[in-house]
């Protein structure tokens, strides 16, 4: 289930897409529905740079870092295509592979990337795009996702939709990459190249502003290996002389960063502990079956050692999954629902929504409705202030009201959806809200008529941003390309 939340592009794909990947995923696999907090530009001073390959540091990743990076973001790629169901034809890695060799493919995965910074973090129905990548991934490459790539969703260098970054130069250190401000500079790494190589190969005179995302890791910035929201534009005459006079005084200061601050880590429990000694003792073919028994490829993998990794991966992800569904989620063992509340404690305009919603039928099994908050780029002349949308998994229009204050509440989402519910006479599956407080509010009612209420994710800034640059007769033409 996939809502958009709302023409040129360089691409350094070949990095990002490792062949072989050291991946565990069954083939095609289904994610839940993953959330994003709102991408943040942040300026930072300089942290100490600890690159894993080591010394010299340039303008490019050592190729293990490089491999270990492509391989993170490329499992988080697939997780969400799994998560939006947006190219259905594209859920195995080999898939993956022979589309960004296409014209098409090179617009596909920009905007499986930026989706992927939507849905990073967490999920209506469970962990988001980094849990579920390492997950998927096999050691160690799973304990990299977990412990470099997990502050993604919040902690990235970009811009705002309406804003730009400026590549003014390139080091052998990295290319220079300025804010849209023009006082902030960073140094930022690539993976098979930089991104000044890159927009030097397309033709365009550095400086050249630029719309790109560059990623924490191991204690430097990479950029994703995209270039978008249009050709670079070369920045000339004044405007030049200003921002190389600026990059001058910064670099002289000492003052490029290298890199981020991360947040602070959420706890989160360790990955449980499986026991393989049974997988080291069987066969290379053995091996082989097993993990084609279970959807999975053993391609790729040279040595026996490499067959015992990959089964294992899917071990510890399926108990992963499994002590999930025990200590977590919003079901018991028997598939009754656990209560936040107890059905009392509810007041009488809730107690009156959760009636409408046991008296309409239940809807399908995929049958879902979203309560998302207009834009007020994107309202209708005339609609009133607060716009909040009610749409259904087709992006059918179920409602629009207003709430009182720019955040609706549960009560406001609760009356619109028992309006809804009764005009249908058919009652959702799967609810979500984009305010986690009102999801989680709605969620202690409609729990009591077997409905969980999620948290939908808010688009990240690289999505609306490709949104904007892409019309939307060619984002649906794309997705029809790739439906089967």
């Amino acid at each position: 289930m996939y809502l958009p939340h709302s023409n040129s592009f360089l691409n350094d794909s070949s990095s990002i897409l490792p062949s072989p990947l050291p991946l565990s995923l069954p083939g095609p696999v289904f994610f839940t529905c993953a959330l994003s907090s709102a991408s943040v530009r942040f300026i930072m001073g300089n942290p100490p740079v600890t690159l894993q390959g080591g010394p010299p540091r340039n303008a490019v990743l050592p190729s293990a870092d490089g491999r270990q990076f492509s391989a993170c973001l490329q499992c988080a790629l697939l997780a969400a295509n799994s998560i939006t169901r947006q190219y259905p034809s594209l859920l195995s890695p080999d898939a993956m592979e022979a589309v960004r060799r296409t014209p098409a493919g090179q617009v596909v995965l920009s905007h499986l990337t930026a989706l992927a910074y939507s849905y990073w973090d967490t999920a209506p129905a469970g962990p988001g795009v980094c849990t579920f990548a390492a997950r998927h991934l096999v050691p160690p490459v799973d304990a990299v996702c977990r412990d470099e790539c997990w502050m993604w969703g919040t902690t990235r260098l970009n811009s705002e939709v309406d804003e730009r970054l400026t590549i003014v130069t390139e080091t052998d250190a990295g290319s220079v990459v300025a804010d849209p401000s023009g006082e902030t500079f960073y140094l930022v790494c690539g993976l098979m190249s930089s991104p000044a190589t890159a927009v030097k190969r397309a033709g365009v005179a550095l400086p050249a502003t630029v719309r790109l995302s560059a990623l924490p890791f191991r204690g430097v910035l990479v950029y994703d290996g995209l270039i978008s929201g249009g050709p670079p534009v070369p920045v000339t005459g004044e405007a030049k002389t200003k921002i190389l006079a600026a990059y001058e005084a910064a670099k002289a200061a000492g003052a490029l960063v290298t890199g981020m601050h991360p947040p602070a880590k959420p706890a989160s429990a360790p990955p449980p502990v499986v026991d393989t000694a049974d997988l080291s003792a069987m066969s290379v073919s053995a091996l082989k079956a097993l993990l084609r028994s279970q959807g999975a490829s053993p391609d790729g993998c040279v040595e026996k050692g490499d067959l015992v990794a990959r089964a294992a991966a899917l071990r510890a992800s399926a108990a992963a999954e499994q002590a999930e569904k025990d200590t977590g989620g919003w079901k018991n063992p028997d598939g009754s629902f656990k209560q936040l509340c107890p059905e009392s404690a509810l007041c009488p305009s809730e107690a009156a929504a959760l009636a409408t919603l046991r008296r309409a039928r239940k809807g399908s099994a995929q049958k879902v409705l979203i309560f998302r908050r207009v834009d007020a780029s994107d309202a209708p002349a005339g609609a009133g202030h607060n716009l909040v949308s009610l749409m259904d998994d087709a992006g059918g229009m179920r409602a629009l009201f207003s709430a009182a204050a720019s955040v609706p509440t549960a009560a406001e989402l609760l009356k619109q959806l028992a309006k809804a519910v009764a005009r249908s006479g058919e009652a959702p599956s799967i609810l979500a809200a984009d305010d986690a407080a009102a999801a989680a509010g709605m969620d202690r009612v409609t729990r009591h008529a077997g409905i969980h209420t999620g948290l939908y994710p808010r688009a990240s800034v690289e999505e609306r941003a490709l949104l904007t640059t892409i019309p939307p007769p060619t984002m649906a033409a794309l997705a029809a390309e790739f439906q089967n």
